[in-house]
């Protein structure tokens, strides 16, 4: 494309150079009834577990509730959001509630382009949640906290989950420009930044813990980003291998494809 989503301000013409490279795209699904789920990438969604003595009744209480916690500080000069949420259960007499976000203006770009492309959009859900889905198996067999790192042209992210294997805490970052080749990423400085977070996270609240390190990355980057992790953490990283969940599916291990695009994949 030749206007980037995510950046700058949501436009029609926007809307229209995504319809247009969705419908190339799906050129041979045209003459059937498909439905696609979408993953907004990390950076582009705002993610927040919430501790509540009470959590608001859902609907405009809820809204207006969300609404101030994800605009404190920016009152008066933020975008208008959309919002979703959902209980993750109870924690020392506390409410978890996780609150998600996102720019209004970009969902409606991205919501018009498939209705132009005459797609049907069942989901549209942060790129993260749908890799914790998919790799949900690995997470939960261990009993343990642990971090998902993630590696992608466009952005990384770090994912924290408890002991019961609940998402807790969501950061991620764009990259200056987008990244094609492994050894352009700038490893060093973005592992030294998810140490800060991770041990910001441990520090914040008593009981918390990372006991378990996982990284996701297309298969041709997976394996030095792997080695150097190794390295950082004295062999407590274990990869994700896209191709080995696939049963070594040769589209997968030759074409790059991310882990947020496999992950978003409706099984059929």
């Amino acid at each position: 494309m030749r206007l980037n989503l995510f950046s700058g301000s949501p436009s029609s013409e926007v809307a229209n150079e995504l319809a247009s490279a969705l419908s190339i795209a799906f050129e041979n699904t045209k003459d059937f009834y498909t439905t696609l789920q979408v993953a907004l990438p990390d950076p582009a969604v705002r993610f927040e577990v919430m501790e509540l003595e009470k959590v608001p009744a859902r609907g405009k209480s809820l809204n207006e509730f969300l609404n101030w916690r994800f605009n404190q500080g920016n009152e008066g000069t933020s975008h208008p959001l959309s919002f979703s949420g959902q209980m993750l259960g109870v924690e020392q007499n506390k409410n978890l509630f996780l609150g998600m976000a996102v720019d209004q203006g970009w969902l409606e770009v991205v919501q018009t382009a498939f209705q132009k492309a005459g797609l049907k959009a069942s989901v549209i859900d942060m790129a993260l949640a749908q890799r914790f889905n998919f790799f949900y198996k690995f997470f939960k067999e261990s009993q343990k906290s642990g971090a998902l790192i993630t590696f992608e042209p466009e952005f990384w992210s770090v994912g924290l989950w408890d002991d019961q294997t609940r998402l807790r805490f969501v950061r991620s970052k764009w990259w200056d420009k987008e990244i094609l080749k492994v050894n352009d990423l700038p490893l060093e400085a973005t592992i030294l930044e998810v140490e800060r977070i991770i041990r910001a996270y441990v520090y914040s609240a008593k009981n918390r813990s990372v006991e378990n390190l996982f990284v996701s990355a297309s298969e041709n980057w997976l394996k030095p980003i792997e080695e150097f992790l190794k390295k950082r953490t004295h062999g407590n990283c274990r990869a994700l291998s896209l191709a080995e969940i696939t049963n070594e599916n040769p589209e997968v291990k030759k074409s790059g494809v991310v882990p947020s695009a496999l992950a978003v994949a409706v099984q059929r």
